[in-house]
């Protein structure tokens, strides 16, 4: 009885503040998808989704679906390149079933533990499959970088300092994340700080995710390759997005989807509200209001955007459903 009490009194406090920032962060979504509905025509945006062409929207929901695929691919890439690696099948289950769980689970790291997760259940020791993943994103991330710094320089008008400074910002962090991990000064501290006996297991474990990462970064060829279909699938996502508007019938040209889109893809990755609701659309809101585009054709490419992806997930509801989260 009393282990059980102080354990609900050491839970306590953490769970409360984790409550607090679900709350926020719904809210917040919701206050900026209601603030951007005070100052737009709701019911234009109404008439441009009711004029969606269902032939063009079930090319463009095949083309989201098709992105989720091609992130199994690449993910399957760097793992096979490494080492054995389970069937491409296993990488598209854990993609889809992944990416459904992040657009509904608070914290923005709930879809990537689930793929580490269900890596190891298919023979990968847990420090391959979590360097993978880190890895992955990694390449994913600078690719859509480049992206960004292509799209502010071709585009046809001065993107915001705002703007400039936040993507700057974004990636300062990720660039600090990325030296905590490979820094080899960061490894001697954590090696002195888990020097107690009781830490051993942890020690252990640290390096074996140290020796997973060495193990990527020794293989060059394989992390260039990667770099270049990371930036082939950024364009792909470019082109998703795209493919939702053409469906609207707003026929935008394709340079202000390469500006905006990285961006709006690298904002909804900030965890700050549930499934980058009322950020998407602020977001596209800004950015194609830059261009001259009305902020009601906007909102609607953003609401499409953001069915088609969850639409396109909805596989991974049903692996889910089959065979529960430890499938």
């Amino acid at each position: 009885m009393g282990s059980q009490v102080t354990d609900e009194l050491t839970q306590a406090p953490a769970a409360a503040p984790t409550r607090r920032w679900l709350i926020f962060r719904v809210l917040l979504g919701l206050g900026l998808l209601g603030a951007i509905f005070l100052f737009v025509d709701a019911r234009a945006i109404l008439n441009i989704l009711g004029g969606a062409s269902p032939l063009i929207t079930l090319a463009a929901l095949a083309l989201f679906m098709g992105e989720r695929v091609f992130a199994a691919f690449r993910w399957r890439m760097l793992i096979a390149g490494v080492g054995e690696a389970p069937p491409f099948g296993r990488f598209v289950s854990l993609i889809f079933s992944a990416t459904f769980i992040a657009f509904f689970l608070p914290g923005g790291v709930a879809g990537e533990i689930f793929r580490i997760y269900g890596l190891t259940r298919g023979a990968i020791a847990v420090s391959r499959a979590l360097a993978s993943v880190f890895v992955e994103r990694v390449l994913a991330l600078v690719a859509l970088g480049l992206l960004i710094v292509i799209g502010l320089a071709t585009a046809p008008f001065s993107p915001p300092a705002a703007v400039v400074h936040a993507v700057l910002l974004s990636f300062a962090a990720i660039g600090f994340a990325c030296a905590l991990v490979f820094s080899r000064t960061v490894r001697r501290i954590v090696d002195r700080v888990l020097v107690h006996p009781r830490l051993a297991r942890v020690r252990r474990g640290m390096f074996k995710v140290y020796e997973s990462f060495d193990i990527f970064l020794t293989h060059r060829t394989l992390l260039g390759l990667s770099f270049l279909v990371a930036i082939v699938f950024q364009l792909f996502r470019v082109l998703c997005v795209w493919a939702a508007a053409e469906a609207l019938g707003l026929d935008f040209p394709v340079e202000i989807f390469l500006y905006a889109v990285p961006i709006v893809n690298l904002v909804t990755q900030i965890p700050i509200s549930i499934g980058g609701i009322g950020v998407r659309e602020a977001t596209f809101v800004a950015l194609f209001g830059l261009a001259g585009i009305a902020p009601e054709s906007a909102v609607a490419v953003s609401l499409m955007t953001y069915a088609l992806s969850v639409l396109a997930v909805t596989p991974g509801a049903l692996v889910i459903a089959r065979k529960g989260l430890h499938g």
